[in-house]
């Protein structure tokens, strides 16, 4: 197997891998916050703003930086996913048609 199609495809396993999670960080935390109104106030532990859906809620601060950083990543781990994807599947196509096109020829 070449090369860059083992590279795509870990770029595609990882970025599956990321953007499930990255997505279940998000899930958790909008789930944990609409479910309870007392993030709406600040308190003791809970210092870090942080803006869900257009509304602020103070959470602590490594639920709020995990929270922010899968929200930049899950973008950026989506595309690397969608390009390691589109690669393999072009690779795989390509194998296709040169064994089709190789039965094609008439025998000799």
């Amino acid at each position: 197997m070449a090369f860059r199609l083992k590279l795509a495809k870990l770029a595609m396993y990882l970025g599956m891998v990321g953007f499930a999670l990255c997505w279940m960080i998000g899930w958790a935390t909008e789930s944990r916050v609409f479910s309870n109104p007392v993030f709406r106030k600040r308190s003791a532990t809970r210092t870090a703003l942080t803006w869900v859906k257009g509304h602020g809620y103070y959470l602590e601060p490594l639920t709020s930086a995990a929270f922010r950083i899968s929200t930049d990543a899950i973008s950026s781990v989506f595309l690397l996913a969608l390009l390691g994807g589109a690669y393999v599947n072009y690779r795989k196509r390509k194998e296709q048609r040169s064994i089709i096109s190789g039965l094609s020829k008439p025998r000799e």
